[in-house]
């Protein structure tokens, strides 16, 4: 009896120590991925502006968000999306924290980053408010305030030869309330961008004095510390797929006005 009580104990001990092996393999497959590795974490910058990034109760939406999150899970990327500001998105780039930005393929970025490749041409509208004429030139030089969104400059602009007022960086959402207040004459605004706001705030954009102003070309920069992380090349691989076959577009129709 004493012989089979011996027995009995050391086949639990034996059948435990198996299933702590076992255990301990299980933690081991389950905590390591072929595709993303420890280090690999990355931050992709995405300037605040409505529809692209903004923030509602708290929360982080926009088109660029929703891309990139499909993005990262179709391709098992671990990317981290940044929502800011022009100037603090900026001095982050300097700083180094950021791995991305999708930004005008302008001079002013290139002691930031390298551009790799462009990705999108981004068609622009200036855009008035009722009882002013966009027409003729000479009253484009009339308007008391011009607005222009998110930092951009006029030499980032393939602008048709239209003589311009003096502008002020604004952001959509702000520019075109101040619009309706009669406090902002006109606004240059990417016509999606444009789309967007007027039917988030309810506005008749239709009624609104409209001309095509250029178009602007946002390109893919990446920071010199992203050359080092095992995924970029992925990254840029899926970015550049992602360009060529539009499969972003379902993304950013979410946040188009209903036909």
């Amino acid at each position: 009896m004493k012989r089979a009580q011996t027995t009995i104990q050391f086949c639990i001990v034996k059948a435990g120590l198996f299933f702590r092996s076992v255990l301990g393999l299980m933690v081991i497959l389950f905590s390591y991925s072929p595709t993303v590795s420890a280090n690999s974490d990355q931050r992709f910058l995405l300037l605040e502006s409505y529809p692209w990034a903004f923030y509602e109760d708290d929360q982080i939406r926009g088109a660029s968000i929703d891309w990139l999150g499909d993005l990262a899970r179709k391709h098992h990327f671990a990317l981290t999306p940044v929502v800011t500001t022009y100037g603090r998105g900026i001095e982050m780039m300097k700083r180094g924290e950021i791995d991305y930005m999708v930004a005008p393929n302008s001079a002013r970025y290139r002691d930031l980053s390298t551009p790799v490749f462009p990705v999108l041409t981004v068609p622009m509208v200036l855009v008035a408010r009722p009882g002013i004429s966009l027409t003729a030139p000479e009253n484009l030089m009339a308007l008391k305030s011009l607005g222009l969104v998110g930092g951009l400059t006029f030499d980032e602009i393939t602008l048709d030869p239209v003589p311009l007022p003096p502008t002020e960086d604004v952001q959509p959402a702000s520019g075109l309330r101040r619009m309706s207040a009669g406090r902002l004459d006109a606004l240059i605004i990417s016509s999606f961008g444009l789309q967007a706001e007027a039917a988030r705030q309810d506005i008749p954009i239709h009624r609104w004095p409209q001309r095509s102003i250029g178009t602007i070309t946002l390109s893919l920069f990446t920071s010199a510390k992203a050359a080092d992380n095992p995924q970029t090349v992925a990254v840029l691989r899926a970015v550049k797929e992602a360009r060529d076959t539009r499969s972003y577009l379902p993304f950013v129709a979410r946040y188009l006005p209903p036909q």
